[in-house]
């Protein structure tokens, strides 16, 4: 058997692939690598028969997981769960803090959030959001301000991480579905979740399906909510799923 973290983030991630069709797959390692975005880089673009290759082995339908085990279809089959294990990081020290007596805390690891009760002064936790420039330091300029409010949250975008290959911009995040890059004009996610691990899983689906299919997904789901940085000519727009929190202008 695996560890009960493992298997409980394995679990999340093969949820949220069922709700979200595959747009968030886990077993997208064979693609992560065949782009460029994993350990060992290649060079140029791969082929459709490389994809087609690579694709023969990724499918969240090709693992369950019951109980303390896990069975893959083949061993071919790899797992990739960079979307959701730091969100799981997240709440593990999230809830460590509340078991040792915390009623106010923010726990914060590469922009994956997860907060309880306050913040200092008895005022509501105040998180900004980047805006979407490549290039930009994170801080430098804000999209919106938000108060999360005893929830998990987490932010995908192609802003910060991409390769570029004969002059294409290639975004780091891939379609498992067609075993690409995604090239929609979502810019940025930002996803409101019960836990901070669900919030990492569904930013990426959303990342993935784009604006409309992607808030389409948010709004089918209790308890979650999305804020949406769309590209539309040189600038940007936003769209806020119906339950949105309020935001403050930056």
């Amino acid at each position: 058997g695996m560890s009960r973290g493992t298997i409980k983030v394995i679990r999340e991630a093969l949820r949220v692939a069922a709700l979200s069709e595959g747009a968030f797959d886990p077993t997208v390692l064979p693609l992560v690598q065949l782009w460029g975005f994993g350990p060992d880089l290649p060079a140029g673009v791969p082929t459709g028969e490389d994809i087609e290759a690579a694709l023969a082995h990724v499918g969240w339908r090709k693992v369950t997981a019951e109980g303390a085990w896990l069975q893959r279809e083949s061993a071919s089959v790899q797992l990739d769960l960079s979307g959701v294990a730091k969100g799981w990081g997240v709440d593990q020290a999230g809830e460590a803090l509340s078991r040792l007596g915390w009623e106010n805390w923010l726990v914060e690891v590469g922009g994956e959030i997860r907060t309880r009760g306050l913040g200092p002064g008895g005022l509501a936790w105040r998180v900004g959001l980047d805006r979407p420039v490549a290039g930009a330091a994170p801080g430098e300029a804000f999209q919106a301000l938000l108060e999360p409010c005893s929830q998990g949250m987490a932010t995908s975008g192609d802003y910060r991480n991409w390769r570029e290959v004969d002059g294409r911009r290639l975004s780091h995040t891939l379609d498992p579905r067609t075993g690409r890059p995604v090239e929609n004009a979502l810019a940025s996610a930002t996803v409101l979740a019960p836990t901070c691990m669900t919030a990492d899983a569904l930013a990426t689906a959303v990342c993935v399906l784009g604006a409309e299919s992607g808030m389409e997904l948010i709004e089918s789901l209790d308890g979650v909510e999305a804020f949406l940085v769309i590209r539309e000519g040189d600038g940007f727009r936003e769209a806020a799923s119906t339950g949105f929190p309020e935001r403050i202008a930056p």
